[in-house]
This record gives C-alpha cells, structure tokens and sequence, in this order.
C-alpha cells in the first residue's frame, strides 16, 4: 500500500457526507477534549458515513504534516492526533515501500 492523500480540492464527496444533515450540530465535530461526550457524537455520525474513506483522505491531504495538536475537528471518526499517527504509519510504510523497490 501506497500513501494515499486525496487532492484537497477534489471535494465533490462532500456532498454526500453525513455530517451535512440539517439535523446536525456541526460543534460536536469539534470537541473540547479527545475524549467526551461531543467526540462519541461526532463518531456515530461518522460511523454511518457513505463517504467515510474520502473524509479521512481530504483530512490528511489538508494536513499535511502538521503536529497533532494543531490538526482539529473530527474527520471520518478520528481525532487530529489519530490522524497524526495515521499519516506518520504511512509515510513510513512509504519509505520502507520505496527502498525495497531500489
């Protein structure tokens, strides 16, 4: 597996998301700690999502390589520090691919 990071403007999924209900408090996608009442919320939603995959790809290509603690909000059920770990995982299945290869 390659790592794989979702062109930030490709945003057509976003419609399709979930999170985009009218009855949807979009504050609980930014809770105050990692692990309360707003985040478990946030995760039920995510958790039905049909674009899930996609939601997780855009965060980490908006991301980037950004420290845990300035990534916020929720995105596919993670937190910005899952997501840290996640992009880290990858870029170094990434390294370890691209050796082999040589």
């Amino acid at each position: 597996m390659t790592a794989k990071f979702t062109r930030p403007d490709d945003t057509e999924w976003m419609q399709l998301a979930a999170c985009r209900g009218d009855d949807i408090n979009a504050e609980i996608f930014f809770p105050t700690q990692d692990n309360g009442p707003s985040l478990s919320k946030a995760r039920g939603v995510c958790a039905s999502c049909w674009v899930k995959s996609d939601c997780l790809e855009y965060a980490l290509a908006i991301e980037g390589g950004q420290p845990a603690k300035t990534r916020e909000g929720v995105y596919a059920g993670t937190t910005g520090g899952q997501r840290y770990d996640l992009y880290k995982r990858r870029l170094a299945q990434a390294k370890r691919q691209r050796q082999a290869a040589a």
